[in-house]
């Protein structure tokens, strides 16, 4: 059996493909949910984009929240897969942008992960 996403879909993909011994293969495109407490860090976050803006107006503490991040955090299920998949994701995406899904792809240790830069004719320029 094999599981599919992109954006949200794509992190449930690998989350499933982590947990799950029935999945055989798993493709998740542009997936979210990757390094969630990357903006705290000082570095582009995915999303839902904890800590990009009003961080201050949170009432719990960001520890805590940190701490809660990681038992979602897609990085953390990646590290768990045992199955070959295929990813992608777009370097200009503003809503799941690359540099957290490359957290992401850094910790899988699946063998014959591939990877590819989604491209959209109508985003070359």
């Amino acid at each position: 059996m094999g599981v599919y996403g992109g954006s949200q879909g794509g992190a449930l993909s690998i989350v499933t493909a982590a947990l799950s011994p029935e999945v055989d293969f798993l493709v998740a495109f542009y997936p979210a949910m990757c390094d969630m407490g990357g903006f705290y860090h000082g570095r582009t976050g995915g999303w839902p984009k904890f800590f990009q803006k009003d961080a201050d107006k949170v009432e719990v503490e960001p520890a805590v929240m940190l701490q809660t991040l990681a038992y979602y955090d897609v990085v953390n299920f990646a590290r768990l897969l045992r199955v070959p998949g295929f990813y992608s994701w777009g370097y200009k995406d503003n809503t799941c942008p690359s540099t957290p899904v490359w957290a992401a792809a850094n910790s899988i240790r699946a063998h014959y992960a591939r990877f590819g830069p989604l491209e959209f004719p109508c985003a070359q320029a």
